[in-house]
């Protein structure tokens, strides 16, 4: 699961600014809708769906579903997510930005990791949602179209060791649609977003956790 946690937090990144070619110009006017579409929200929920695709499996050129979870994501910035895995197994990761809980109820139990452990990637789902700020300097953009779609193709540079690339997909209406991981053994990783729910307050605490009687917190590094 902290995988394919690490996973979101790394496929809800936005765009580089590496040169001034007329690729990175495209990537500049993206993130400039971007800051203005979600960049003033106080807070957001939204449903997401996950689909991994093996090499193995898309190289067989059938339709496959492949590995499939579902649940929600809840972000406020500048560095507080809640993501709740609903099924296939339910999951909890939530983060007041300091540290990091991934609670499994079925195990009876709740790992605190210091959130320096996920290192900058999970900070990076709160960046997107305000519009990179100050840009994200560590990408090589590009922009395509795909079905009417704009999809933002994004390579680590210099280059990361479990991914290959990620594409951000942007539809017509300027939302973003779905988040999609490769990694260097030809693995995709889906992610396909709802639609965004404005929160104006969460209550307080809502991102830490406190274990419930018969729950055992398990400390994961140092704190």
């Amino acid at each position: 699961m902290r995988k394919i946690i690490f996973a979101v937090a790394v496929s809800l990144l936005a765009l580089s600014i590496m040169s001034p070619s007329p690729a990175a110009g495209r990537c500049d006017r993206v993130l400039q809708d971007l800051r203005d579409r979600y960049g003033h929200l106080p807070g957001m929920s939204m449903g997401y769906t996950r689909h991994v695709i093996t090499r193995a499996l898309s190289m067989t050129g059938e339709k496959v579903t492949g590995d499939f979870a579902e649940g929600r994501l809840y972000v406020k910035p500048p560095d507080s997510l809640k993501l709740i895995q609903l099924r296939p197994v339910e999951e909890h990761l939530i983060t007041e930005g300091r540290n990091v809980w991934w609670y499994i109820p079925d195990k009876e139990r709740v790992d605190r990791y210091p959130a320096s452990f996920f290192g900058k990637q999970l900070s990076l789902l709160n960046e997107i949602f305000q519009g990179f700020p100050e840009g994200a300097r560590s990408f090589a953009c590009r922009v395509e179209v795909r079905n009417e779609d704009t999809v933002l193709v994004l390579e680590p540079d210099p280059p990361w060791k479990d991914i290959d690339h990620i594409t951000v997909t942007i539809d017509d209406d300027g939302a973003i649609s779905s988040i999609g991981i490769r990694n260097h053994l030809g693995n995709i990783t889906t992610f396909t977003l709802g639609p965004i729910t404005v929160v104006d307050s969460f209550d307080r605490g809502y991102f830490t956790f406190s274990p419930p009687e018969g729950i055992r917190l398990q400390d994961r590094g140092n704190h």
